[in-house]
């Protein structure tokens, strides 16, 4: 299952599983934002899933913002934003 992100190169997040394993739920967090805006550079995909063994995970899938582009600083403190929330 796949939600598309806010990354502009396609680059998302997303999760496979058994057929085993049930998909419960899913949550998109792509447009949550804080004091200074948009937090997720891709999405933070919230999933519910049910185990064989009748048990519930949830998984929270993200990739966090790359150590490219933009200045080291701005990218820690994105990555910060972004790990807090998650």
């Amino acid at each position: 299952m796949l939600v598309d992100g806010n990354n502009d190169r396609g680059i998302d997040v997303g999760i496979m599983t058994r057929n085993t394993f049930d998909i419960l739920s899913i949550m998109s967090h792509v447009d949550d934002t804080d004091e200074n805006g948009r937090i997720f550079s891709r999405d933070c995909a919230e999933y519910q899933i049910r185990t064989p063994s009748g048990e519930t995970l949830l998984v929270l899938v993200n990739h966090f913002k790359s150590m490219g582009y933009d200045s080291q600083e701005d990218n820690d403190s994105k990555r910060k934003r972004q790990a807090k929330r998650v």
